[in-house]
């Protein structure tokens, strides 16, 4: 017990020095990123034509009157005339929505979504969208659905498969009991599917470490974090990793035989 107790001390540490390394990075990073969204946000098609209900899921998944129906017609014949097809025009409309949705402007993120869906319907990546927006927004359970949507239209993608886990992480989070479990034991499901497709994918080891974590699981977790950390040093969240630190030492602290 002491040798994998200082196995994993050794490991966070070493984790939490990258982490803290790694901060002044990220925000150089963000702000080239930032830059970049904001030339996105502002090119391709417009939403000049009003859409009612354009804010809410697939307009509130109501059948629209013959009005709507019209303005819709006129909207989709706009986009592709400026774009040149449906397809290319509902790849600018998702590429809009991530953008604001990687600003945290989740209700801007879903009007542009529900444009790329008028154009495509049937397409995996604007549901993958859908699930992505619902679950950073906290609609866990839509965005459950969004994604098993996504899934079933195929083929898949490691990226899917990872995402797909971080609702059920979310859930896992506001449970307890049994619950919690289930929802931790479905992420991390996922998460291994998705490694199966890539093994080099870094935020599907970071799902699976939070879902061990919910699991108080927290040896096995700084091992996934260590492995996420290796290859994607961006997709380890700084405050998870210290809490997690906090709760190995707390766990060894209160072992049965009273061992420091």
């Amino acid at each position: 017990m002491r040798e994998r107790q200082e196995m994993a001390d050794t490991r966070l540490s070493g984790f939490l020095y990258k982490v803290r390394g790694i901060q002044m990075t990220r925000i150089q990073g963000r702000i080239a990123i930032l830059l970049f969204l904001l030339v996105i946000m502002n090119s391709g098609p417009s939403l000049a034509i009003d859409l009612p209900n354009d804010a809410l899921l697939m307009f509130g998944e109501s059948p629209p009157s013959m009005e709507v129906v019209s303005l819709r017609r006129e909207f989709i014949n706009s986009a592709v005339q400026e774009t040149g097809s449906r397809e290319l025009a509902a790849l600018a409309f998702l590429s809009k929505a991530w953008s604001f949705m990687e600003l945290g402007q989740f209700t801007e993120s879903m009007r542009q979504l529900n444009r790329a869906w008028l154009l495509a319907p049937e397409s995996r990546e604007v549901y993958r969208g859908f699930g992505a927006n619902l679950g950073r927004s906290g609609r866990y359970d839509d965005s459950i659905r969004m994604y098993e949507k996504a899934r079933a239209l195929g083929p898949v993608s490691a990226e899917l498969l990872s995402e797909f886990a971080e609702p059920y992480n979310a859930k896992a989070d506001v449970s307890h009991g049994p619950d919690r479990d289930a929802y931790a034991d479905k992420a991390i499901l996922l998460s291994r599917e998705a490694l199966e497709l890539n093994p080099k994918l870094g935020p599907a080891y970071f799902n699976w470490a939070m879902a061990l974590y919910y699991k108080t699981y927290y040896v096995e977790s700084t091992l996934r974090v260590n492995r996420a950390l290796a290859l994607d040093e961006d997709c380890v969240n700084e405050a998870f990793a210290r809490d997690l630190e906090s709760r190995l030492i707390e766990q060894y602290q209160l072992r049965p035989d009273g061992e420091p």
